[in-house]
């Protein structure tokens, strides 16, 4: 990697989305590890915030946004279908 990269790589990553994140996340293990409940709130924050980047990160977006397209064709299709019938 050149110095340009490593350099545009670490202001990505301290981007402020970013680092909301790792707060987030790092306060929430650090709660549980001290056996603290957390308000329900908090846990479906956290919940989303780690969702979101694994799905971003492994493409299931793209797959739902396929998946979803295909459902909807499908479905559109078959509602005509039943509609020229009757």
């Amino acid at each position: 990697m050149h110095d340009n990269q490593i350099i545009k790589a670490f202001a990505r990553f301290l981007s402020l989305k970013t680092v909301i994140t790792l707060v987030i996340v790092l306060t929430f293990c650090i709660r549980t590890l001290q056996g603290v409940e957390m308000p329900d709130a908090f846990v479906m924050i956290a919940t989303a915030v780690i969702t979101y980047y694994f799905c971003r990160d492994s493409g299931v977006e793209e797959r739902m946004r396929e998946h979803e397209k295909k459902y909807h064709e499908t479905n559109t299709h078959e509602a005509r279908h039943e509609a020229s019938q009757d």
